[in-house]
């Protein structure tokens, strides 16, 4: 595939930038072509900017007013992500304010992934052709990672055997989507899980060295996005899962479920939601806990137990104030 040139006086940020996230296996096309079109606007409109300005990104976005809704929230999305790289090593670079290009209403309802859809999904993965290959291994273990940690598909698919810590149970979340890197404890099922994988490669003599990536296509390379997007649309079809509007379940809902699931359990627990938010946004990345609350979706399960303590503390209210004759 020949690479773009960029040659606006952001080139060289634009091409390194480009190259970081195909490393971490996040899918690049969109980014090329907002990244192509922002270079051709400041080439010929700024030619000896040094920094990024909200002027700037201001006019670029009238230049492309007449495309799409949705196109044009993808593309300002881009350059934002690029603007946000720029920004740690030019801390005066203008970050676009998410409002100046909000998303169209156009609603999709997360599909929150049970046990049993798990389960179901990932025999038919087992299933997969070509046989004795590596490949329903891969997308087995895949599917699973991704509901029980809830991390991102790119941050899963850049994973390296660096990135591993069997005896702890811990991943290594290189410079991601927002340039941080943390760690995100698994459960030892989880861990077991991943481990009995690499062994599988072990036997199967593929290369298990630091700098090799965990999950591999056929070729024993590392496993594109393109790729497990397609296997994942395949199986999600043979598996007739849909959500309430019957569209079929995405890739995105495993972190819409994971964290669901951890808002029930912390309910279960009849712990404090509030005191643990913090936590989960750190532990899926997030730069804010914003973020992390468009990924809880409440449950029936969650709504009733709400509702439970409520009254328990409501009746507990009552209960006082008579006592102190109120």
């Amino acid at each position: 595939m020949m690479k773009r040139v960029y040659k606006s006086s952001f080139a060289k940020e634009m091409a390194e930038f480009i190259k970081l996230r195909r490393h971490t296996g996040i899918v690049v096309k969109n980014a090329e072509c907002a990244l192509g079109k922002f270079d051709k606007y400041l080439s010929k409109n700024h030619p000896k900017a040094k920094i990024i300005t909200r002027a700037m990104f201001s006019g670029f976005m009238e230049t492309i007013s007449h495309i799409k809704p949705i196109t044009k929230h993808k593309q300002a999305t881009e350059i934002r992500q690029f603007c946000f790289y720029l920004f740690q090593h030019q801390p005066k670079t203008y970050i676009p304010e998410p409002r100046l290009f909000p998303r169209p209403k156009r609603y999709i309802q997360p599909y929150v992934y049970t046990k049993k859809d798990m389960l179901y999904l990932m025999s038919l993965a087992e299933n997969l052709g070509p046989y004795n290959s590596l490949r329903p291994h891969s997308l087995k273990t895949l599917f699973g990672l991704l509901w029980s940690t809830g991390i991102r598909v790119g941050e899963a698919l850049g994973l390296n055997f660096e990135d591993y810590d069997h005896v702890n149970h811990i991943l290594t979340i290189q410079k991601t989507k927002f340039f941080k890197s943390r760690y995100v404890p698994m459960s030892e099922t989880t861990s077991r899980a991943l481990q009995a994988y690499i062994d599988l490669r072990v036997a199967k003599n593929i290369k298990t060295g630091k700098k090799d990536p965990i999950f591999v296509n056929h070729k024993w390379e590392r496993l594109s996005y393109d790729t497990f997007r397609s296997a994942h649309r395949l199986l999600i079809r043979r598996a007739g899962i849909k959500n309430s509007q019957g569209h079929f379940a995405r890739i995105v809902d495993f972190r819409h479920s994971f964290a669901t699931l951890c808002l029930e359990r912390i309910q279960r627990q009849k712990k404090d939601p509030n005191s643990y938010l913090p936590i989960l946004a750190t532990y899926m990345g997030h730069a804010h806990i914003s973020l992390t609350q468009t990924y809880l979706h409440p449950s029936e399960k969650i709504l009733n137990h709400s509702g439970d303590r409520f009254h328990d503390y409501f009746i507990s209210q009552i209960d006082g104030s008579e006592e102190r004759g109120l």
